[in-house]
């Protein structure tokens, strides 16, 4: 729907998967592509829409509510976090997000200091797949800094 000056897309509801069975969905670990449909040159001929994030919930939960993503830098701020609406019943969020293909989850935390915590609305599975990215520095002897001399990424499951 298109509401000056942007379109807005309503994503489907999200739901709760902590008390669910796992399920694989092929993901793309938090990152997102820019595409479009129409278009060939994605930087200039995807357009901008407002997404609208839904998380249904009776209650609000006693931490707060983020989307983790690359969309967001992964970075959980006053940007990535969620909103509880008792009119909704439910955790809200809208933001300016270019086309394309966005992959993220919610996660949880009580302050700045927390670490966030998927395992309250995610779940926590011992059958995901996950990425790890092993970086390996050295510093030779009587040396000031340290060098990066390697960096793998590899996919566990």
């Amino acid at each position: 729907m298109y509401h000056e000056p942007y379109y807005h897309v309503l994503i489907k509801p999200d739901r709760i998967r902590a008390n669910s069975t796992y399920s694989f969905n092929e993901d793309i670990n938090g990152r997102f592509f820019i595409r479009t449909l129409t278009g060939t040159d994605y930087d200039y001929e995807a357009d901008y829409y407002i997404v609208h994030f839904y998380l249904p919930c009776e209650k609000p939960f006693t931490e707060n509510v983020y989307i983790l993503s690359d969309a967001f830098n992964k970075v959980l701020d006053e940007r990535s976090q969620m909103e509880y609406s008792p009119a909704d019943k439910g955790y809200i969020k809208s933001v300016l997000l270019k086309e394309g293909y966005y992959n993220y989850l919610y996660v949880t935390r009580k302050d700045n200091q927390s670490p966030a915590n998927a395992a309250l609305i995610e779940g926590n599975f011992y059958q995901t797949e996950n990425e790890y990215r092993v970086l390996v520095y050295f510093r030779p002897v009587g040396g000031r800094y340290d060098k990066l001399i390697g960096n793998q990424t590899v996919q566990f499951k």
